[in-house]
């Protein structure tokens, strides 16, 4: 079974995501099976030495009744789920990617606006439907255009140069690229499928970017500017980057707030621990944004909504937290209240009967460590896997689980 095999790939060494960042990257596999890529393949990829990530491999179909599909691969980064995934399309060899496509880039790099408005409710499926939808009003890819001058190992050929920013160098032999391709390939042991061939050898890209340039320069005088770089290397540089990925800039009236709250006078907390809290207070704002802070009883508290998918439908948790006058050192303690007509579900392993939640996070918390934006990320991981509510049952009937439930969080020694 898929759910069994893609545990077992989560479970593997070297990953760098925590146990629920895992829970929530599984149930958006399942999902993602069970409603669009059943033959859906993992895989894991190695990004420095000591760094891998998880890749899922698979199909979109799109167009009229799904008869068309393109293959994509889709890079868990350690942020996952509270950043988007890196998403690429692979398109035909006989094929190139359309020019000044609003979805994805010239490298196979997919911009699709859902990526870029990421957001905690966002998941596969959602991805998954934007991108069909998408690529069935506008194909991504083109049949480049030789008028039938080229062989389809030629073509081939001529496509690595598309792909990677040398249009002008095919076009400059006024359609006839044969002279130029047949140039570089001199320059190569014969070989049954030579594009293919330079595609999967390492560095075989560049290499063969570097003497199409120098072919074109020395046979035909013909000197180029410099290009985007290959699609392999656009690849492996976003994924070597991932560490440095910019943060979400906090709008100035946030910093403003935050400055107001922990400049109130009467605050309980130690002015040794208000520069954490002020980190801790702007990270949690730079990824939920909507959230609120308040001052009560000298204690500072946050409320607003925590969304979490199941079976990619989203649901919302209202949130209250207080930070206790010990916090960051002293752990929060969390319950969870059900609204009149729910009730917390039986046998729940992180949630008792009576509404506290005993997350492992909350246990080990280390003031060094822990902080607000873990907190919540664990919290909603588990309630995507095990929501924590039901409909009280009525004349005897048991109902589904609600669309909201209310949270409730406190900080103390």
């Amino acid at each position: 079974m898929f759910s069994n095999s893609a545990l077992e790939m989560l479970s593997s060494s070297g990953l760098p995501y925590d146990d629920y960042t895992k829970g929530f990257i599984l149930q958006h596999l399942l999902d993602l099976v069970l409603d669009f890529i059943p033959q859906l393949q993992l895989k894991i990829v190695p990004v420095t030495d000591s760094y891998n990530l998880l890749q899922a491999n698979g199909k979109i179909c799109y167009g009229d009744r799904n008869r068309y599909n393109i293959p994509v691969i889709i890079y868990f980064l350690e942020s996952y789920p509270r950043r988007p995934p890196n998403v690429w399309v692979n398109c035909p060899d006989d094929t190139i990617i359309r020019e000044c496509d609003q979805c994805v880039a010239s490298s196979g790099e997919v911009t699709h606006p859902y990526l870029r408005d990421w957001c905690q409710s966002s998941n596969l499926v959602y991805l998954v439907m934007q991108l069909s939808d998408a690529f069935s009003r506008k194909e991504p890819f083109a049949v480049p255009n030789f008028d039938g001058r080229l062989s389809l190992e030629k073509t081939k050929l001529a496509k690595i140069l598309i792909d990677n920013g040398l249009n002008a160098l095919l076009w400059a032999f006024n359609g006839d690229p044969n002279p130029l391709i047949d140039q570089i390939t001199c320059r190569y042991p014969r070989h049954p499928d030579l594009a293919s061939h330079i595609k999967t050898k390492d560095g075989g890209v560049e290499a063969f970017i570097k003497i199409a340039k120098d072919t074109a320069r020395k046979k035909f005088g013909i000197q180029l500017p410099g290009t985007h770089g290959c699609r392999q290397a656009d690849q492996m540089s976003s994924l070597h980057s991932i560490h440095d990925l910019p943060q979400q800039e906090i709008p100035p009236a946030v910093n403003i707030r935050i400055s107001n709250l922990l400049s109130r006078q009467g605050l309980l907390y130690d002015d040794s621990t208000k520069e954490s809290i002020r980190q801790h207070l702007f990270d949690l704002l730079r990824d939920y944004p909507w959230l609120e802070g308040h001052v009560n009883d000298n204690l500072i508290n946050v409320d607003g909504v925590i969304p979490y998918s199941v079976h990619g439908k989203i649901y919302s948790v209202p949130v209250i937290i207080w930070l206790h006058e010990s916090y960051p050192v002293g752990r929060p303690r969390v319950w969870v209240d059900s609204p009149n007509n729910h009730v917390i579900m039986q046998n729940l392993v992180y949630v008792a009967p009576s509404g506290m939640v005993c997350l492992p996070y909350l246990q080990n918390w280390d003031r060094f460590k822990s902080n607000l934006v873990g907190l919540i990320s664990h919290l909603s991981a588990e309630f995507t896997c095990q929501p924590p509510f039901t409909t009280r049952p009525r004349y005897g009937m048991s109902s589904l689980s609600p669309e909201f439930c209310i949270l409730y969080v406190f900080v103390y020694a």
